[in-house]
This record gives C-alpha cells, structure tokens and sequence, in this order.
C-alpha cells in the first residue's frame, strides 16, 4: 500500500526491469578484453545517435560504464547506484544518502550523454572537488575512449577552451559562470572559451539550487574611490537609535520614534521617517551620482554592516601590510569563499567598519604605550599597523552578473544529486521544474537518532555538549560536533578546555580559518578514528567520506552532535548523513537552546515559561515546536527566494537580448555589415527626430552629420538623407579591419559599462513601492512592460554613443597593441 502513494517508490518499480537489464548485459561485456570494449563504446557511440528508441541503448551504455568502473578503479555499481543514474538521465535530481557512492553513480549519465555528444558539464560546488572527481572517474572515461577536461580558478584561456570542448568537463559553479560571462564581455570571439552546453549533472544540487540561489557570480570594474562616503557613514549611524520588531510588532508609531527597525524574522533592516527626514535636513539627500547612490545608499549599507553581518560567522578579517582584508565565509560549506564579494557597496561598508574597530584598538594601545614610556620600536610598530589598516579598497561594480540558477537555463537538460534534497522539493520543482526521487540505501541505516536535548541557556547547553563529547572520548568513540559558525566551533572548544583539566585533550576544528580550512580532507579523513574529536562548521559538500574501522564499531560507531539547529532541516540533515554510512552503527544527537539564533526570534513567552526553572527539558511538544520555528524560517526564505527569483528572471532575459545582440558583433565576417547597420540606424534616428523638431529642411539636420555624411550643394531634402546614407555606407565599408576591430571594441566597452548601471537601476526600480499594490500578476506584467522600455531606451541611447565615436572621435590603436584607446 505504501509504494502505492510513495512517488519514489513507484518510479523504482518503474525503472526495476531496466536495472536487471543492465547488469545482464554487464555478463556480456564482463568476457570482452579490454580493447574489445573499448571498441563496444566506440561503435555505441554511433548507435546511439540512429537508434530512436533508447532505452535498449541506454542499458547498453550503463553495463559498458560499469564493467569500465569495476576494471579501472575497482568499484562496480550497486544496484542503488544503477538507479541513480535513470533517475539522473531522466532530468531529475536523485536523493542518496552520504556514503551511497554520487559521484560513482554519476558517471554512467554523464557518459551516455557524452555519447550523445551534446556536451556534458559535471558541476560541483568547489574546485577541490572537481578536481578529486576529474582525476578519479576520469580515468573511466578515458578508459572507453571519451575525452575529459578541467576547469579550476587557476585554469588559462587556452586551458579552459580546451577543457570545454572535452566530451565530459569538470567544473565548480562559479567557474562556469565566470566563463559564461567573461565570454559575454570579450571583445573578439577568440576570447570565448564557453562550447556545446547540453548536459549539466550538478553535484551537491540543493547547495547549488537554493542555499545558493541568491548569490550571483559578478564580474567586478573599478572605481573612483568614495571611501569618505562609506567612512561618513559608518561614524552618522553610532549615534542613531534602532529597535528589533517584527512584522506583527510593528506600527505607524515606530517610524516616527527610531531611526531604524531590525526585523529578526526577516533578517532585514529598514530605515524609518524620522531617519530618511534626518538625512534630508542633514545632508544633500538629492544628490545622485551617474550610478544612482545618494547618502541613503552609504547609510543603509552601513546599517547592514554594523547589525546584521557578523565578525566570524559571516566574513572573516585578515590584517596584511596591504591592509584589512575582508573574506566572506559560505554559509552552506563553512568555506572561506575566495573571490566572492558582497555587491553594491556593502562590502566596503564592512572593510570600512573593521578598519574603525581596528584604528580604535591599536590606537588605545598606542596612547597606553606612550603613558607608559615602552620601547620606542613598539610605538613604531603600532603606528606602522594603524597607518596600513588604514587603506580603503578601491570600490567596485557589477560589469557583468549572474545568478547559477539563471545560468542553467542554457543547457538542453539538467539533474542533480545530493544527500538532502527531499524536504525542499515543493521549491526545486517550482522554481527549476526538477522533481526529487529518494533512491533506496545499499544497506538498511543503523544509526540511531537520540532525543533533541533543548536548555534555557546557551552556557548550560555548551556544558551539557562538553560532557557528552568527554563521555564519548573517555571509551574512545570517535565525535563529530557539528557547529553554524567559526564563534561557535571555538566556543565549543573553550568548554571543553575548562570542563577538561585533568589532562589536555586532543580535537580538531575544520572553520573557515585558513590555518584550518588547508587541511580539510586530511581532517575528515581522520574524523572516524578511534578517540577522535572533530569541531566543524557545516558539513556539506566536504567531499570525503567518514570511514570508521571493526574496533569504532564495536564502540558504537560515529557519535554525531549537532549544536543548533539550522535555518533549513536539510543542512542539519547533511549532519545527520555523516555517520551511519553503508549500515555503520553510530548516533546523531541535537542540543539547542531558546538563546539560539534560530528559536529567539520566533520563541513566545509561552514557550520560554514551559522550562518552569528547569536548565533542560526534552519533550516532544517543544521538539515539535522547534520543527515549526524550524519550518516557518524555511518558509520565509522560499518566499524570498521565490520574490528574487522573479526580479531575476526578468534582468536575466533583458540580458539574455543583450548578450545575444552582442554576439552578433564578435563575428569578424559580418562585422562590417553589423556596425553599418547599427550607425544607419543612429544617423537616421538622429536625422527623423530633429526634422520633426525643427522642419522638413537641411538646415534642420544635426550639423555633425551634415559636415561628416553630406556632400556640398544638395538642397532636396529627400536627396540629403539618401546622400548621408551612401556616404556613411562608404565610410564603413572603406574602413580597414583594424579600425573596425577597434571601433567594435570601444563601442563594447562602452555598451558593458551603460548595460551594468541599466541592470543595476532596473533591479533597484524593481523593488521599489511602484509594484507592491498590484497582485502578483500585475506586477510581474508590470515590471517586464518597464524593463523593456528602459531596455529600448538604452539600446537607442548606446548607438547614439557609436555614431559620435565616428563623428568625433578618430580610432586609435596603443602601441602594446592590446590596449584600446580614444583620443
């Protein structure tokens, strides 16, 4: 009856026959030599692409791949696997449980598809783990004829142009989009290193699909520094006066008492009347520059910077002689995520803020220093620090963005597999349009999941975690404690120093800290040893498997302790996944507090009362209640990221126009023509507003275009406009293709650079109260209408820009010739 409302039970049914099918011509294929099946994969190769029905070929395929797996590196699919890999050809994303054997099961989509020659893109979420899974299951590939290639952060032009053109490409997310828009900015097509996107088989795919989801890969330009700005800022907001409310707290009277509100539930922060009215009578609130910032922009980053992002839990700070480094932690891995910046100014807001803090720190010192007439080389070395921290970082912008969601529209097909997906798959198939399959373990889980523990206090639940992990260790079981920030895997360790002091005790902490994050495999290799404790900041994507030996399983295999809950259930799942691993023994055990960032914000009195004095209770009615914090927090961040999403997709499809109008001028064969038409069209734009203007005669004609395109002596009108026609057709056509390269190039980097500030002023206008007062359709009818509007105009105002590059400005070629000029 079960498997009669179960959808992933059914699909298995389903699929059942085929998954025997494949490991009976596996018999087959397991007599052939070597080169013999090599052979049977080349001669699929052509098969694949005659035959219209696939399944047959499909089974063909799987057994080719799983016979090359077992001869190449010892490892033949499991039956689960096998399963995984429909599920995966089937565009959907497969559910396996950590330690099931994903990238294994991966291989055998990706080389049917591979077959295909649609052009298969094997996405991970870092480049330590495509670079692990390119150098293991590439050698299957290879093994059966099929070229692979890799693309790191390190990776050249040329090495990515070839890596892309590999039947099968490893790569991480944000390489991809990198590619994907430095191919949407180069000035000729040599420079594009993107090929044939098919087929993307994403790793870690709920990561990837929503933890990520708002995050967008941003190509960065510079400019002129405003650092005074963002200092001004920092120093105007020490003296405001916030409140924390909620939606259900807030009224009318708060925007007229606080200068900001800090909504917890939302995690935002609102500026209010009395401030916007402050900063109007204060400051030059009408002041705009060409990007649209005023005094508003500089305080309402410095808010957000001041309360809602946090020192080692979101960013981490790295002093050097170049001064304060700022480095954003991911929140879904732990990771320090290298290159990654907080967009439209905030990430300055929060250099600028650590820098104060910095200058005030060392600045006390320095006074004590001096009181205390100490060595003249320390007073030094203390002005030398507080003169290098002191530098402000260029600021940047947007040159060209976009989010991993947006980008997968390119490919032809998509799937995805993870160890937690289930949960969120009312958003996965909303949003993407991919349904979520549970595939059934190899082996039956045999760990246990112990009561939720829940304190009143955070300081009584760090003991009471403290104590457990010592109780583990005293008989020699190996701890994961799982932990949301870098502040609390080192508060972890601090209680278990002090609870400890009899002897020192031996544990790891794999954070965000470079000094930790180095040795990340090496530290989970070693998480399942005997007497080992391993202090981590979020386990997902680490890539290496929690191994324990005959004597840790006898001891009751992995304790895993997770310290608070997260704002989604399916990160505390990819916890949970760490032990029990292939039908290990091992327990998985949660601690949380109502101080807990998560249940704070949403805990009634009601809720709080129930501990009647007690330090801990555990119950069901407050694990339930926990379950509903825990899901109403999810369900605000499906809305937000469903709000998003739709300002997103509209940007991404003006985009979409954009880049595919750009392309068109990469092209050096059409070149000529392309810009010829563009210019025509600008000329007799040009020449049909200012006759409508000013009367049907010469005279009326813009006197550039007069002294440049028409030639002496004509009075008809009519004859005139042919005349400049024919003359600005003589003039591209006689240009050399020098000049043209040139001329393209200066008119793309100018385009670029307008199309970032379009998309940056939409997105903002797109937020704007203009839309809140429609229905959902309306507003969504609304803003596509305005957006291609804004997008006509700005189409019209670019070519206005290319027709006085050729009346006033002659192209010139700098001696490097690689840098392009104006002069």
């Amino acid at each position: 009856m079960k498997a009669l409302f179960d959808r992933s039970e059914r699909y298995m049914k389903r699929i059942d026959p085929l998954v025997k099918n494949v490991l009976n011509k596996q018999t087959k294929y397991s007599k052939m030599t070597n080169v013999e099946l090599k052979k049977a994969s080349d001669s699929l190769r052509e098969k694949v692409k005659q035959v219209k029905n696939k399944e047959e070929v499909i089974c063909e395929a799987f057994a080719i791949c799983r016979e090359a797996s077992k001869r190449v590196l010892g490892k033949e699919h499991f039956p689960c696997q096998i399963q995984a890999g429909f599920v995966l050809l089937d565009n959907k994303i497969a559910e396996m449980a950590t330690g099931e054997g994903k990238t294994l099961a991966g291989i055998l989509p990706a080389y049917f598809k591979a077959l295909e020659g649609t052009g298969v893109h094997i996405i991970t979420s870092n480049d330590y783990l495509a670079e692990r899974d390119y150098q293991e299951m590439g050698k299957v590939f290879e093994f059966l004829g099929l070229t692979t290639g890799l693309v790191q952060s390190n990776t050249t032009t040329e090495e990515r142009r070839n890596a892309y053109k590999a039947d099968i490409t490893y790569c991480s997310s944000s390489q991809v989009c990198f590619d994907y828009l430095r191919d949407n900015l180069a000035l000729n097509s040599k420079d594009c290193v993107l090929g044939k996107t098919g087929f993307a088989l994403i790793d870690e795919a709920d990561s990837l699909l929503i933890d990520e989801a708002e995050t967008s890969v941003r190509i960065a330009g510079q400019l002129p520094s405003k650092g005074s700005s963002y200092v001004e800022a920092i120093n105007l907001i020490q003296n405001l006066k916030g409140i924390t409310a909620t939606d259900e707290e807030y009224n009318q009277s708060l925007e007229q008492e606080y200068d900001f509100i800090i909504n917890p539930k939302k995690g935002s922060i609102e500026m209010t009347e009395l401030l916007y009215s402050k900063l109007n009578t204060n400051r030059d609130f009408d002041q705009y520059d060409q990007y649209g910032r005023n005094i508003a922009f500089y305080v309402q980053n410095a808010l957000i910077a001041e309360y809602t992002k946090k020192k080692d839990k979101d960013y981490v700070v790295t002093e050097t002689e170049n001064g304060i480094k700022i480095e954003i932690v991911d929140q879904n891995t732990g990771r320090i995520a290298y290159r990654r910046q907080y967009g439209d100014g905030l990430h300055l807001s929060i250099q600028v803020k650590e820098i104060i803090n910095a200058i005030n720190k060392y600045s006390k010192q320095l006074e004590e220093a001096q009181r205390n007439n100490e060595p003249i080389e320390k007073i030094n070395e203390l002005r030398k620090k507080i003169r290098n921290i002191s530098k402000i970082d260029q600021e940047s912008y947007d040159k060209a963005s976009i989010t991993f969601r947006n980008y997968l529209k390119l490919y032809d097909s998509v799937s995805g597999m993870t160890g937690t997906a289930m949960d969120a798959r009312e958003e996965l198939v909303t949003l993407y349009g991919l349904d979520v399959i549970k595939v059934p373990r190899n082996k039956p889980l045999a760990a246990k999941e112990l009561p939720e523990r829940i304190f009143l206090t955070k300081h009584d639940k760090y003991i009471a975690i403290a104590k457990e992990i010592l109780k583990a260790h005293s008989v020699g079981r190996p701890v994961l404690v799982g932990t949301n920030s870098i502040e609390e895997s080192e508060r972890v360790a601090s209680y278990l120093e002090k609870l400890n002091q009899t002897e020192k005790i031996s544990y790891e902490i794999l954070n965000a800290r470079p000094e930790n994050s180095k040795r990340e495999a090496e530290i989970v290799a070693r998480a399942g040893q005997k007497g080992s404790i391993t202090i981590a900041t979020n386990m997902a994507g680490r890539g290496t498997d929690i191994k324990i030996n005959e004597e840790v399983r006898k001891l009751g295999g992995l304790l895993v302790i997770g310290c608070e809950r997260n704002v989604s259930k399916r990160i505390d799942n990819q916890l949970k996944g760490r032990t029990g691993r292939q039908g290990d023994p091992g327990s998985i055990q949660f601690f949380s507090s109502l101080e807990d960032e998560i249940v704070s914000s949403f805990s009634t009195e009601k809720f709080k009362n129930s501990f009647e004095g007690a330090k801990e209770l555990s119950s069901k009615i407050l694990t339930k209640g926990l379950d509903f914090i825990q899901r109403k927090r999810e369900s605000l961040s499906f809305r937000r990221r469903k709000a998003l999403n739709e300002v997103d997709d509209i940007i991404q499809n003006i985009r979409s126009v954009y880049y595919k109008e750009r392309k068109q001028l990469l092209d050096d064969s059409t070149l000529q023509q392309n810009l010829l038409n563009m210019i025509t069209r600008a000329v007799m734009s040009s020449i049909k507003e200012s006759l409508n203007t000013n009367g049907l005669k010469i005279e009326s004609i813009d006197q550039r275009i007069r002294d440049k395109f028409l030639d002496s002596g004509i009075e008809d009108i009519e004859l005139a406009i042919q005349n400049i026609k024919e003359n600005v057709e003589n003039r591209i056509t006689n240009m050399s293709e020098k000049e043209l390269a040139n001329l393209r190039a200066i008119f793309l980097k100018n385009s670029d650079m307008e199309f970032s500030i379009l998309c940056k002023t939409m997105e903002q206008h797109m937020e704007s109260p203009t839309y809140w007062f429609s229905s959902v359709e309306e507003s969504r009818t609304k803003r596509i209408i305005d957006s291609y509007e804004r997008y006509t105009e700005f189409c019209n105002f670019i070519l206005d820009c290319l027709l006085e590059d050729l009346l006033n400005k002659p192209i010139n070629i700098s001696p490097d010739n690689k840098t392009l000029s104006k002069k």
